[in-house]
């Protein structure tokens, strides 16, 4: 199946209006022009007094109004300033536009000219289709690109222009408490009341956006009043797309950044775009904050939250950070879930240039999450033996919640893991890119159900990730292939996606053949079907590239132990040929992989 040729043009279509700052900068101008024309008006009538005025301070009083005069005219070429800066932005706020609607168009046509020819091809050679396919596509968002680094350059030239001003007096206390001009803004609000707005059970994307854009105008102080007059704020987490979020970030001034972090650590720790190290710092007091006795939280949530704080090393942290062994981050900490969220890198996720998202299936919660991040440690050291040097880290993602075993037949955790998973993926991308810098290799490895969660997240991120493996699946969607995911090619045309499910491993399928035995069970009943049927990714139809977890020996005679289970940990067993695949497919060297065969 052939997806549509579309472009993501989300962040142009949220920029903000040309018509409304050209009806500011208008009205600015006027209000300047009219009090600059008053204080001269005043300047004449007092200048009369001239001849009617005589006192040994006579010269004094007749100059009085010579300053705010002059002060005026000052006053009134700062607004001309200000108000032309707005206008060109204003105007390149239309033209961005305009050529946003342009690509669109375009991509519309492309995609009505390309599709008969690609479907075509699509029967005898699906890869050279989603090839063709795919050049057209990168194609057209290169022009989105290009647009939205006109807005970014807009937006600075016009910010400079407005920082350059200069208030022409100090005798007068400045009203406007704003660290910086955010032209963004719609108006001032109450921030108190977006948050509830934000909270609420019922609250849309607008609502959450709507309450982002309001702390994008608090300085420091501002944000210290309103965290200590709504405590909850300090727990806040919701988010927007991580596009929108790493924007949002980098609007902000250093000092805002420092305060938002300290008022509202929850909403720092899961921030797409924030620095790993900030996020760290802000979720580890978000930790110890729920960790004190006075927290109101169930037994179930108290022990996930010890069992996180133990992953990172317990009391024995810094002891840890002594010795040597690898940093870890809490990257993301979801602590109001009755399972709560979490998600631990092992490693330094703002300098490693290989990286890998570890993502579990079911039954497993962040009451365990020791035993997650410690399968992430020994990915991370199997990767450092193999690429010694590389810097590699390995992230332990509790960050959705699996099912259990009554739940693995239906795709609903699926459904609300993706969007968040694969804005875990595009904030990764768009942290370690925002300063120009290249971003990391990237990498998932999903176990059991965690496969049928990422197929669904690699169909929506906005950028591409550079290799996936999937061991002991619990099925994807049906209408899931390989090449509906957004991963990287190999040499081979292939998209760079390794499959792997042990002959031992009973359990792997049972997601798969329920799927089959309830749809055909319902259609005997004459009742509706599951709306997901699953198949196995590693059918060779599927497109992954297939590699063995049942061991064998290889040329040099070293003997790989075969996967004898289904845990995770045991398809991450040293000297297994499951471990080794994984380790290749996930280092860069898959293409080992592709020419073997089971039993070698």
């Amino acid at each position: 199946m052939i997806r549509a040729l579309s472009v993501d043009t989300l962040m142009l279509r949220n920029l903000p209006p040309a018509e409304p700052i050209q009806d500011a900068a208008a009205e600015l101008l006027s209000s300047a022009t009219q009090f600059s024309e008053a204080i001269t008006s005043v300047r004449n009538k007092w200048s009369a007094l001239d001849g009617l005025y005589s006192a040994p301070e006579r010269e004094q009083v007749l100059q009085a109004m010579d300053t705010p005069s002059q002060q005026s005219g000052e006053h009134l070429e700062n607004v001309s300033t200000a108000a032309k800066a707005l206008n060109v932005l204003a105007a390149e706020l239309a033209d961005i536009d305009t050529a946003r609607i342009a690509v669109e168009d375009e991509a519309e046509a492309e995609d009505a000219r390309l599709r008969p020819e690609v479907e075509e091809i699509h029967n005898d050679n699906p890869d050279r289709a989603h090839a063709m396919w795919d050049d057209a596509r990168a194609a057209l968002q290169a022009k989105i690109t290009q647009l939205e680094h006109r807005y970014e350059a807009a937006r600075a030239t016009c910010e400079a222009a407005l920082g350059d001003i200069v208030r022409v007096s100090s005798h007068v206390v400045s009203t406007y408490d704003s660290p910086y001009m955010d032209l963004e803004s719609e108006g001032a609000a109450d921030l108190t009341a977006s948050f509830a707005n934000a909270t609420k059970p019922d609250a849309t994307d607008e609502d959450v956006a709507a309450f982002y854009r309001l702390l994008g105008e608090m300085g420091p102080a501002q944000l210290a009043a309103f965290a200590a007059a709504v405590p909850a704020a300090s727990l806040f987490v919701k988010g927007m797309g991580a596009y929108q979020e790493a924007s949002f970030w980098k609007s902000l001034t250093p000092a805002q950044r420092d305060g938002l972090a300290k008022s509202m650590p929850g909403l720092v720790g899961n921030l797409e775009g924030a620095p790993y190290a900030v996020r760290d710092q802000a979720n580890r007091k978000v930790l110890e904050e729920v960790l004190l006795p006075g927290h109101d939280a169930t037994e179930e949530q108290r022990e996930a939250y010890r069992s996180i704080w133990n992953a990172l090393g317990g009391d024995a942290q810094e002891a840890e950070k002594k010795d040597g062994k690898p940093h870890k981050m809490l990257i993301s900490f979801e602590p109001g879930h009755d399972h709560p969220l979490a998600a631990i890198a092992v490693g330094d996720l703002d300098e490693a240039s290989n990286t890998t998202y570890l993502v579990p299936g079911m039954d497993n919660y962040s009451t365990g999450m020791g035993s997650l991040v410690n399968d992430a440690g020994l990915l991370l050291k199997e990767q450092q033996v193999a690429k010694p040097g590389t810097t590699s880290a390995v992230v332990a993602y509790m960050g959705y919640e699996t099912p259990g075993l009554t739940d693995v037949v239906g795709d609903n955790h699926a459904d609300r893991g993706a969007p968040d998973f694969a804005n875990a993926l595009d904030g990764l991308h768009l942290t370690r890119t925002a300063d120009g810098l290249p971003a990391p290799v990237v990498n998932v490895l999903a176990h059991s159900y965690g496969t049928t969660m990422t197929t669904k997240a690699l169909g929506i991120t906005l950028y591409p990730i550079n290799s996936a493996v999937f061991i002991g699946s619990a099925g994807v969607e049906e209408h899931i292939t390989a090449e509906d995911l957004n991963v990287d090619r190999g040499a081979d045309g292939r998209r760079d996606i390794y499959v792997s499910t042990a002959e031992a491993d009973e359990l792997a399928t049972f997601g798969i053949d329920a799927t089959e035995f309830i749809a055909y069970y319902n259609s005997g009943q004459g009742l509706d079907t599951l709306d997901e049927i699953r198949v196995d990714p590693t059918d060779e139809e599927w497109g992954g590239k297939g590699f063995t977890s049942d061991g064998f020996i290889t040329p040099d005679g070293e003997v790989l132990l075969p996967t004898e289970e289904h845990h995770l940990s045991e398809y991450l067993k040293e000297d297994s040929s499951s471990l080794r695949g994984i380790v290749l497919a996930t280092t860069g060297d898959g293409w080992q992989l592709v020419n073997e065969s089971d039993g070698q």
